[in-house]
């Protein structure tokens, strides 16, 4: 073999080799819901376009309010894959005037729940309205509406937040930190564990909740999206890798072509 051919051979192989770099997917929820603070876990909304997080300021009936996520990460990325970045966006759709920035945190629930068919509708965040909870829903009460129940009323979640994030006003808000990628790196490693995330507005001054756009939202631009930067492992191309990979192939044809072009030497 030509010391040409072999040279082409190789690139070829080491670019083919060479797979392990960043990708990037977006992933939207498999379920989200609200738990509505009530002793009953009569109160759900599992698949309604709205989430509701935080307090509500009604004078009749202020209670509290927080949403859950939850994303498949191990079925969107290669076992063995590296988190560099883990980023959720959320939107949200009404703030109830005057508008005061609030801290919003993230926390890993550590139990898993359910979304039922329950749809609250539309409702201003300072009201106070639910839809009864229908088989399977999460509620501030049950895991599975009324199957099984939180350890503790109001979801299981580590108490730490994984992310604390100042939100204001109607728009995009978005949450990332490091223990948010260890978070997903854990999603994938060990995805018995993957339960999602739940959203912990300001609960004690009442008028704060927020309302957002949920993964039903008619308007797919502004549902929930967990934005994964990420290592596949070597020997796993990702989509942005294929190129790299043609580019390999066309090494290899290239030369083999050209050396077979060559007149034999002694």
């Amino acid at each position: 073999m030509s010391k040409r051919m072999l040279s082409a051979r190789v690139a070829g192989v080491l670019i083919l080799g060479q797979v392990a770099v960043a990708d990037v997917v977006n992933l939207a929820p498999i379920r989200d819901a609200t738990l509505y603070e009530d002793g009953a876990g009569a109160r759900a909304n599992g698949s309604g376009e709205f989430l509701y997080t935080g307090k509500t300021g009604n004078f009749n009936a202020q209670f509290v309010n927080r949403s859950v996520y939850a994303f498949d990460v191990a079925a969107a990325l290669p076992a063995g894959a590296t988190i560099n970045t883990a980023t959720l966006t959320l939107h949200v759709s009404r703030v109830r005037a005057p508008v005061v920035d609030i801290d919003m945190a993230l926390h890993r629930v550590t139990s898993e729940w359910g979304e039922g068919a329950s749809d609250a509708g539309v409702q201003m965040p300072f009201a106070s309205n639910w839809a009864a909870p229908s088989p399977g829903d999460a509620t501030w009460v049950h895991t599975f509406h009324d199957a099984s129940t939180w350890t503790t009323p109001g979801g299981d979640f580590v108490v730490a937040p994984s992310v604390v994030q100042l939100v204001g006003g109607v728009g995009l808000h978005t949450w990332t930190s490091a223990q948010m990628v260890a978070d997903v790196q854990d999603m994938l490693d060990q995805p018995a564990n993957d339960f999602g995330w739940i959203l912990i507005g300001d609960e004690l001054q009442a008028g704060t909740a927020r309302q957002l756009t949920s993964r039903e939202h008619i308007d797919p631009a502004l549902r929930p999206v967990l934005t994964i930067d990420f290592d596949a492992p070597v020997g796993v191309p990702t989509v942005g890798q294929w190129g790299t990979i043609v580019l390999g192939v066309l090494l290899l044809i290239v030369g083999t072509l050209v050396e077979g072009r060559r007149p034999a030497t002694a």
